[in-house]
C-alpha cells in the first residue's frame, strides 16, 4: 500500500506507486501549482506572489517549469535566511512529488 506525506494538514500524492517501474518526471502543470499551494495553506495567487518575492520568477509555474527537464537542477531555498523559503521549498517538493520527480529543494 502506498504511503503518503502530510504537510500542514493536507495529504498529498503517494510517495510510491503500485508499479515497480517508476514513471518519468513530467513538467509542472497548473494543477500542480494548485496542489502545491493547498499543501502549504496558500492560494495559487499567494504562492505566485511568494515565488515572485523570493525568486527571479514571476509565478510558481515559471519557477518550477523552466527547470522541468532531467538536468538534475533543484533550487536552494534557505529558511535560515528568510523563513518564507521553507514554505516555498515545501510547495516545490509537493509539485515535484506530484510529477513522480525525485528532486526536492535544497534547504542548506
Amino acid at each position: 500500500m502506498p504511503s503518503s506525506i502530510q504537510m500542514r494538514g493536507a495529504i498529498v500524492a503517494p510517495l510510491s506507486r503500485q508499479s515497480d517501474t517508476p514513471e518519468p518526471p513530467t513538467r509542472v502543470m497548473p494543477h500542480d501549482t494548485h496542489l502545491a499551494a493547498a499543501a502549504v495553506g496558500l492560494t495559487s495567487a499567494q504562492l505566485d506572489a511568494l515565488t515572485a518575492a523570493l525568486t527571479a520568477s514571476s509565478t510558481f509555474l515559471a519557477f518550477t517549469g523552466k527547470h522541468g527537464g532531467p538536468d538534475g537542477y533543484r533550487p536552494t531555498l534557505r529558511p535560515d535566511r528568510d523563513p518564507r523559503n521553507a514554505t516555498l521549498a515545501d510547495a516545490y517538493d509537493v509539485a515535484r512529488q506530484a510529477q513522480n520527480d525525485p528532486r526536492r529543494a535544497y534547504r542548506g
